[in-house]
């Protein structure tokens, strides 16, 4: 393809009439659409015997297209050459050999947008006054007359009906993109809300009978009463003797003894030995902890803020958890990842975890 830019041959010079002539040729090679516009430059540039650059935004914002109405086959096919391939060739180049960063390469991706904007609009004038000049040469040796060559321009010109037909195209072609678009998108993933797990449900304490008939009666109610509201979870390393003997009621004695007798022997009966239960969470937590690696998220004092980052962490792809605490007498919601199988991969994790704009940081085994 010629240099835009390059000196011009000769005007074109007819035998007849050639002032005349020239806008009638020109007007006729470039259409009823845009004549207005072009016909003066192109007759500048003709007088003057080369062109010159100029600006067309036509060109620019809309450059495939408008080489395509403009009939200019050859530079539209080059051009959606070197846009498809040069950006692509650029970032290829740049990630595996210079390791280019993600900024380096959205500035390396706006400067192919810029020049792909740039250059349409500096030399699509250019482009269209030479093709212009080639089809009235060759439309002026082929005719006789020089109505016959407009009339022949204007058959290869560019009408108003190709330019509707353009529209249309494109209109259908944006639309099927836009089907493909929504029917290839991804769905976003469902997120499981963690069900509770079901309270259990504590056994009734059995009510005993008032003590108003004697007082040995009311002294084993009161022993046997105590014992059932205490904690039913004794400690696996406890005899059983100990357990037997806390049960046993306590003898009494022959004679009836007096009220403070009663009184003393009911505070020095002998209780049994219980040991404080572990909270399930607790052994549920360790028992986590022993199959990997947790990352702290946060605690969040809104249960909404808690879903929001629980949500971010499950579209992400890792596996997330929360669970419901009590951190000064407040009810409060924490937020993990995890677990991982090793410390690298926790530590990937949490790389990924910061670019999301939450805390990470790794829980102590």
């Amino acid at each position: 393809m010629d240099d835009p830019l390059a000196p011009d041959p000769a005007p074109i010079a007819l035998d007849v009439a050639p002032e005349p002539a020239l806008p009638a040729l020109f007007g006729a090679a470039i259409g009823v659409v845009g004549a207005g516009r072009y016909l003066p430059l192109f007759a500048q540039w003709e007088a003057d015997g080369k062109s010159r650059p100029s600006w067309n935004w036509a060109a620019g914002l809309c450059t495939f297209n408008w080489m395509l109405f403009r009939r200019l086959w050859l530079p539209a096919a080059l051009y959606a050459a070197v846009l498809l391939v040069v950006p692509l060739l650029l970032v290829g180049v740049g990630r595996l050999l210079l390791q280019w960063s993600e900024t380096t390469e959205l500035a390396t991706l706006l400067g192919c947008a810029a020049l792909a904007f740039v250059v349409p609009s500096v030399l699509g004038d250019a482009l269209l006054y030479r093709l212009c000049r080639t089809n009235i040469t060759r439309a002026l040796e082929m005719s006789p007359t020089l109505e016959v060559a407009c009339s022949v321009l204007r058959q290869r010109a560019p009408s108003r009906v190709w330019l509707q037909r353009q529209i249309v195209i494109n209109a259908l072609g944006l639309g099927l993109l836009v089907v493909i678009g929504y029917l290839v998108w991804p769905a976003a993933p469902e997120i499981q809300e963690p069900v509770a797990a079901p309270t259990p449900i504590q056994p009734a304490t059995p009510k005993m009978p008032a003590a108003s008939t004697t007082p040995e009666v009311a002294v084993v109610a009161a022993f046997t009463s105590e014992a059932a509201s205490a904690p039913v979870a004794i400690a696996a390393s406890a005899p059983a003797s100990a357990s037997v003997s806390a049960l046993t009621p306590v003898p009494l004695p022959a004679s009836e003894p007096s009220s403070a007798a009663i009184a003393t022997q009911a505070v020095t009966a002998p209780t049994p030995p219980l040991q404080a239960r572990e909270p399930a969470a607790s052994a549920a937590t360790s028992t986590r902890a022993d199959k990997g690696f947790l990352i702290n998220v946060g605690l969040f004092a809104d249960p909404d803020n808690a879903r929001l980052a629980y949500v971010k962490l499950v579209k992400a792809g890792l596996p997330a958890q929360r669970e419901v605490l009590l951190f000064k007498s407040q009810r409060v919601t924490r937020v993990r990842a995890g677990p991982f199988a090793s410390r690298a991969k926790a530590n990937a994790a949490i790389a990924r975890i910061k670019k999301m704009q939450l805390d990470a940081v790794l829980a102590k085994p």
